[in-house]
């Protein structure tokens, strides 16, 4: 989306949105920032929750849905690896713990990794823009119910 289009739907003039974003990638970095929050939210609302990761993953997978190619917006550019390490490592961190406890209390398949995040991640990425040129927003959804059921042992439908 155009960043004169950002400033509209914000309710800003161009020039203050430039003014605190001089760059593409540093309001993505802020928005994904304003989603962590969120999922550090969810967090906390749901310990000692044996479906805590799902949830997690499912907050997490949603917003991704909701913003699709927010991730790629800060991987374009020649600082990406900073903006997008300490995120990355920031959502990891959140899932470490809920992922051992699922697994523990046989939620979530015994032989899921935390390594194999990034590859669902990853994955959910590629449905996301194939989505977009498909003209199929619901493809996203249909894409978090298969990952969910995939990882755990029941269904986990929600419509």
């Amino acid at each position: 989306m155009p960043l004169y289009r950002v400033a509209q739907r914000a309710g800003v003039g161009q020039a203050t949105l430039y003014r605190h974003f001089p760059e593409r990638a540093l309001l993505a970095k802020a928005v994904y920032e304003q989603r962590l929050s969120r999922l550090e939210e969810v967090a906390r609302l749901h310990v000692g929750d044996r479906h805590a990761f799902v949830h997690l993953l499912r907050e997490l997978l949603e917003q991704d849905a909701n913003t699709p190619g927010l991730l790629g917006v800060l991987r374009e550019g020649p600082d990406s690896e900073r903006y997008t390490r300490p995120l990355i490592e920031r959502a990891m961190g959140l899932l470490v713990q809920p992922l051992h406890d699922a697994k523990v209390a046989g939620v979530v398949r015994p032989d899921v990794e935390v390594s194999d995040l990034q590859i669902l991640f990853a994955m959910f990425q590629g449905v996301s823009q194939a989505a977009d040129s498909w003209g199929k927003p619901g493809t996203r959804l249909r894409a978090l119910r298969l990952v969910l059921e995939g990882l755990t042992r029941v269904p986990t439908s929600r419509r």
